[in-house]
């Protein structure tokens, strides 16, 4: 649906998506919110620049803790997006 505000582009596609509320887990909740930031890097066995998404959570910039890593791998058939536009990551993180 063109009209669709809330799309999800894959490598090979561009898929309408409908969000049902009652997921309490993936909505956005009343709860402190980290951010997501797109980095590009340049990758030496690809020999071409990419672009990931960080998600790092409430409080990360003073710079006093550390934090564990949690990686997530689109597949084959999305694009580096999809965990954080899709799958919701970020506020399944916040809501933890």
């Amino acid at each position: 649906d063109p009209r669709n505000p809330l799309t999800s582009q894959s490598n090979m596609n561009t898929w309408s998506l409908l969000h049902v509320e009652g997921a309490e887990f993936m909505d956005t909740q009343n709860v402190p919110h980290g951010a997501v930031s797109e980095v590009t890097y340049y990758s030496a066995s690809l020999k071409r620049f990419r672009r990931m998404h960080v998600y790092t959570p409430p409080g990360y910039e003073s710079g006093k803790h550390k934090y564990p890593v949690f990686y997530l791998l689109h597949g084959a058939f999305d694009c580096d997006d999809s965990w954080t536009s899709v799958g919701r990551a970020g506020f399944i993180l916040d809501n933890l």
